[in-house]
């Protein structure tokens, strides 16, 4: 069998992109099948071994690359986030097999081209080839300078991006360890970018690893005093101060991180392991001080319904029925209300459940509260009352005829 030539592979690539694409514009409807055939494109070039040619592999990449970074493709099935690994994989193959000369010829072309709009689709894949390879000492120090021309000339923009400083900080001083500079260089250069968070997050590693641990933790929480409304950051920031806690034997500190954490997030493996970390002969007036400090309605009912609090939380669960009943609350704790609280749960669902039915205005609406009926049926006394409610809304809405198909199903 003859070898598939490059011309073919660009053909058949060129081929792809056509069968898909809509009125002349490379949009995708379906991600699913450009991926498919690009997936078998990807296996044959492996499979015929094309990186012993390095010129024409290189060729065939830059091709794919350019054609790649520019499509527009509709993507709500996430089958992107399978193909563009793969694409990441076919540089890094090419490149460990490649020459100097050719390896070198390639980061090149990246930093000439990744940051141009047309890039835009296989971006983050080409940082992290340009990140991962080209390691030798020439390649190494050309970064060097590449990422000090792309932050200075990012510092002048117009529409200045400070997440890519921070990261473009972070991969130079990466660039700096892998080069065996001295801690204190690395450290002097991230001190400059320590409110941008990939870099401030690297020096608070490097502080770690150097067990400097008073001047990491001021590292973090001066990035988080810099960038209070950050979405997410607090849980980063406290996340790696947890860890060193941990890690440090600083016990009393970990367990004050945990309980910020608990609070500020709302989630029960934290509470958990609050929990399991505060000693038993303790835990009441830890949790008292707890439930004093969530702030959180659902969060806070979670916890009482988890240490079985059921007079408390009734007392919630009463309290967010005055201000408006929703279904969530009633489905999710039910379980725990009864059969203490049975039947004023009841009663309160039932009086939920005929507010429902009468503010629902077609099939869909009444479908949801017929469903929602079949909820209560679980509950002691709860088929009488869903009987009596289908008598009275019969009685009560007799022109809706979508809702009494509705209601034959309980």
């Amino acid at each position: 069998m003859q070898p598939l030539k490059l011309e073919d592979l660009n053909a058949q690539f060129d081929s792809i992109v056509r069968r898909y694409r809509d009125g002349g514009l490379i949009a995708y409807r379906d991600a699913r099948y450009f991926m498919n055939d690009m997936l078998n494109l990807f296996e044959r070039i492996e499979r015929l071994r094309l990186f012993v040619n390095n010129d024409g592999a290189k060729k065939v990449l830059v091709h794919f690359t350019k054609k790649l970074g520019n499509l527009n493709i509709d993507d709500s099935n996430g089958e992107m986030s399978i193909l563009l690994p793969e694409f990441k994989n076919l540089w890094m193959v090419f490149l460990n097999t490649a020459s100097a000369d050719v390896v070198t010829e390639c980061r090149k072309w990246i930093e000439n081209n990744i940051l141009k709009t047309e890039m835009w689709l296989v971006e983050d894949e080409l940082w992290g080839v340009y990140n991962e390879a080209f390691n030798s000492v020439a390649d190494l120090k050309a970064k060097l300078k590449y990422f000090d021309k792309i932050i200075e000339s990012e510092k002048q923009s117009d529409s200045f991006r400070s997440y890519r400083i921070g990261g473009w900080a972070r991969s130079r001083a990466t660039v700096m360890c892998k080069l065996k500079m001295d801690n204190s260089e690395v450290k002097k250069y991230l001190a400059d970018y320590v409110t941008f968070t990939d870099s401030a997050f690297l020096l608070f590693d490097i502080l770690v690893e150097e067990s400097n641990f008073e001047e990491a933790e001021n590292c973090l929480k001066h990035l988080l005093d810099t960038h209070k409304n950050w979405s997410g950051l607090a849980e980063k920031v406290h996340a790696k101060l947890k860890e060193m806690y941990r890690a440090t034997g600083q016990t009393e500190k970990f367990g004050d991180m945990l309980k910020t954490m608990v609070v500020a997030q709302s989630r029960m493996d934290f509470y958990k392991e609050y929990k399991d970390f505060v000693p038993k002969q303790q835990w009441k007036v830890a949790l008292v001080e707890l439930l004093n400090s969530i702030t959180k309605r659902e969060f806070l009912m979670d916890v009482l319904a988890y240490e079985n609090m059921t007079d408390e939380l009734y007392a919630s669960f009463c309290r967010v029925f005055s201000i408006g009943p929703s279904f969530f609350y009633f489905k999710r704790y039910g379980k725990a209300l009864c059969p203490k609280y049975n039947a004023e749960f009841v009663k309160m669902f039932v009086e939920y459940l005929d507010g429902a039915m009468e503010r629902a205005s077609n099939r869909k609406e009444y479908r949801n509260v017929v469903r929602e009926a079949g909820v209560l049926l679980k509950y002691e006394g709860g088929l009488p009352e869903v009987n009596r409610l289908k008598i009275s809304w019969l009685s009560r809405f007799k022109n809706r005829p979508a809702m009494r198909d509705e209601l034959e199903k309980i």
